[in-house]
């Protein structure tokens, strides 16, 4: 028992040095736009999402549309899921815009990650 807390206290604390304390939907909008520049994606539309708490971490979602070849969406998707601070990309839908263009539509959800704050402690009063 006391090796596996020692393996899972290794394991958060590996997670905490990675994982940044603070992180808004302003960062990964940023974020966002250069690996669009870099990988070649026009980005049509982007929304924040809301926060959602876990028990270790938050996870920031930003909605996002985009449209490129299926080559530059590849190149998106790696480049976010190769990122230190957003490690998902999730809720994919890859359509056809219809415009008779060799292009594609990407709609989907990019998921930056930080720490969870701390839950208070509650005392115990005898």
């Amino acid at each position: 028992m006391q090796e596996k807390i020692g393996r899972l206290s290794s394991q958060y604390q590996d997670i905490s040095r990675r994982l940044p304390a603070a992180l808004f939907s302003i960062d990964i909008n940023k974020a966002i736009d250069a690996f669009a520049k870099n990988s070649g994606v026009n980005v049509k539309e982007k929304k924040p999402g809301a926060t959602v708490r876990r028990e270790v971490v938050e996870e920031v979602p930003v909605d996002v549309v985009i449209e490129g070849t299926f080559g530059d969406l590849a190149q998106f998707i790696y480049q976010v899921s190769s990122a230190e601070k957003m490690s998902r990309v999730k809720n994919i839908t890859i359509s056809d815009p219809g415009q008779g263009l060799k292009r594609l539509r990407f709609e989907g959800q990019v998921v930056g990650y930080k720490l969870a704050p701390e839950k208070p402690k509650t005392e115990n009063k005898k």
